[in-house]
């Protein structure tokens, strides 16, 4: 799988009904990242990206009722990821026209030669 520099494009991404998920994608709007192919063509992973718009993004996703870990815990979250012990089990993705490729920077996965 190809991992991409790339620049997200998400002013225009709405879920209907989702308030954390539409307020997310305007927070990436603009971020400088890393992605990778996914297995699902129609989707890049997100790596990560140095940006603190995507560290703010990332602490929204944390805020759901469902899936957060980090629910009203900023302290804990900010120590987490300035400690480099953030983790999320949840795989962000993001479909590829939100997605413009700045350049090829490596592939992963297995060598079967």
């Amino acid at each position: 799988m190809n991992i991409y520099n790339a620049i997200l494009h998400t002013e225009n991404h709405l879920d209907k009904g989702d308030k954390i998920i539409n307020d997310f994608y305007k927070l990436l709007d603009g971020v400088k990242c890393v992605v990778a192919e996914n297995i699902f063509a129609s989707v890049f992973s997100i790596i990560g990206s140095d940006d603190p718009k995507y560290k703010e993004a990332i602490y929204l996703l944390e805020q759901d009722e469902m899936d957060g870990s980090y629910i009203d815990e900023r302290e804990r979250f900010d120590k987490d990821w300035e400690d480099g012990e953030y983790f999320s089990d949840e795989s962000i993705l993001i479909e590829k026209e939100f997605v413009e490729i700045v350049e090829l920077i490596g592939c992963m996965g297995n060598d079967l030669s």
